[in-house]
């Protein structure tokens, strides 16, 4: 499995979850909506608790964008170092590594039509 595929596994973790607590917030509250919940929880009114949400719901997207490009740009760097080697040695790497190394060294081969 791939970062990508890891990273989308993670956030559909993390929005299940997300739906559950929403869910458990509106019943205890007896709230019709989920930003009515976080207002009686929090004590604040629904505006302000819908620009906390909003606010959180940012940053979460926003770390997890800036993760998906440091990994974009490591597999990058991987990429120009392997793509001097010769094939023997990129199918090596692609043998006997695992994540970034191996997604690198896969796509070389491909790009030369070895694999």
């Amino acid at each position: 499995m791939g970062f990508f595929d890891n990273l989308a596994d993670k956030f559909d973790d993390a929005k299940r979850s997300a739906k559950r607590s929403a869910r458990k917030a509106r019943k205890k509250t007896g709230s019709d909506t989920t930003l009515e919940a976080v207002g009686k929880i929090t004590g604040k009114a629904v505006g302000t608790a819908a620009g906390a949400v909003a606010a959180t719901a940012f940053e979460f997207g926003k770390a997890a964008y800036d993760k998906a490009v440091e990994k974009a740009d490591e597999l990058n760097e991987f990429k120009a170092e392997f793509s001097r080697y010769d094939d023997e040695r990129v199918r090596w790497i692609l043998d006997h590594s695992s994540g970034l190394r191996k997604m690198a060294a896969m796509s070389i081969l491909k790009e030369r039509g070895v694999l």
